[in-house]
């Protein structure tokens, strides 16, 4: 009977023993399980679509957990800036030449990431080099590229230039010659009531009118954001040009709008890729065709807008996230951001494959690569968007007359000289 009892209190702590060890390495792999925060800027195409791949990264990565914050565009510089001032849990941001990624590298607020790509393996030979390079600064890596995107692309409605009896447009088009002479033959008053109802253009975005100024020769600033050159003569020409296009030819809408093409109200319009789902899923696939924009004197121009993933200093599990930032740049998840009709990638390979060039609208953004780039509106000390705002107000008193341009130029000079004098942002 003792020797029974022994056997039992021995199986019984065994047992005990087994369970204890159970629940610690239980306790041990959920301790282990680190959560990164990934602050995300974009649209909700963009955000779902991120969204949808978390739950296939968190099953190969059991030990990672990704919490998605979604950043407004029109004030995720004010959020990520309240996140580094007060040590917020904040590992993956956006991150784009154009608007944030030199101020945050050079003012200390992002990782080096070249440590991170080199331990997880992620070979930086898949995306245009050039794209990548503007991610460095004093020889680190600042960033991964997930989306290469130039712009504009001129979009078409080839029903409307059959009803006019015009060519469609093509890559030999320039804006003085046959963009002007389409656009007004595609201007008309439908209802006789002497005010257009169809307009053959309209006053594209900041960036895209940068395209413009560069294609005759001007410029907004220098390209270190140290020079104003708003008076320019190239600059003035293509303000001449955009101020003719509105209150000479009535030939373009002087407000910011892509709706009226979408609608059937307009013959041409500048947009960007990822604008795409709006006219694959709203536009009858007969009304809208894509090709290259329109060259000038110097030439043709584009810009780009391109993202990237960073992580930020204080980034408490930059490992993960830099996993987590492989996973989102994979050739996989690349493929699947191009179906979903959001952006070209950075991956050359991926863009060139033959499903997508196939899509007439996908190639006619890839041979955007193969044109010169103008720099985003972007001073010295960082203060973008006060900079394009003095711009765009300019413009706008330009194109609706209650300035002369060269007021308006004069105007525009002296704004963008007092910007160019204040601290960095």
């Amino acid at each position: 009977m003792r020797i029974c009892r022994k056997v039992a209190r021995r199986t019984s702590l065994s047992f005990g023993v087994t369970i204890l060890a159970m629940l610690l390495l239980i306790s041990a792999g959920s301790a282990q399980q680190v959560t990164v925060y990934h602050w995300l800027r974009g649209s909700d195409a963009n955000y779902n679509f991120i969204a949808a791949q978390i739950p296939e990264f968190e099953r190969r990565n059991p030990d990672i957990k990704i919490e998605l914050i979604h950043v407004i565009p029109a004030t995720a510089h004010e959020q990520y800036m309240l996140a580094f001032a007060t040590n917020m849990d904040i590992d993956v941001l956006w991150t784009n030449p154009n608007e944030n990624l030199q101020h945050y590298m050079t003012s200390g607020w992002l990782l080096p990431m070249d440590d991170l790509v080199e331990k997880v393996g992620l070979d930086l030979g898949d995306f245009y080099p050039s794209i990548v390079d503007l991610a460095r600064w004093e020889g680190n890596l600042y960033g991964i590229p997930y989306a290469a995107l130039p712009a504009p692309a001129l979009i078409y409605n080839p029903s409307m230039f059959d009803q006019v009896g015009l060519a469609y447009p093509d890559p030999n088009w320039t804006y003085e010659n046959e963009f002007r002479d389409a656009a007004r033959r595609l201007t008309r008053d439908v209802n006789g009531d002497g005010v257009s109802d169809i307009y053959g253009f309209s006053r594209p975005v900041h960036g895209d009118t940068l395209t413009i100024l560069a294609a005759f020769g001007g410029r907004v600033l220098s390209a270190d954001g140290t020079q104003v050159l708003v008076d320019s003569p190239g600059t003035i020409r293509a303000l001449e040009f955009m101020d003719a296009m509105v209150n000479e030819y009535g030939a373009m809408r002087a407000e910011i709008s892509a709706a009226p093409f979408r609608a059937g109200q307009q013959g041409m319009v500048f947009d960007a890729y990822w604008s795409l789902p709006a006219y694959v899923n709203n536009v009858d696939p007969g009304a809208w065709r894509v090709t290259m924009p329109p060259s000038g004197p110097e030439g043709r121009y584009m810009v780009f807008y391109n993202g990237y993933y960073s992580i930020a200093r204080q980034s408490k599990n930059p490992e993960a996230a830099m996993r987590w930032i492989q996973y989102l740049v994979s050739e996989e998840v690349a493929r699947e951001w191009i179906r979903a009709n959001l952006n070209p990638t950075a991956h050359a390979a991926v863009n060139a494959d033959p499903e997508f060039v196939a899509a007439e609208h996908h190639r006619a953004w890839i041979d955007l690569y193969s044109v010169p780039v103008i720099e985003y509106t972007m001073p010295a000390n960082f203060r973008v968007n006060e900079a394009v705002s003095v711009f765009e107000n300019g413009l706008t008193a330009i194109l609706s007359r209650t300035q002369s341009i060269g007021t308006a130029v004069e105007t525009m000079r002296q704004q963008l000289e007092a910007i160019l004098a204040e601290p960095v942002r």
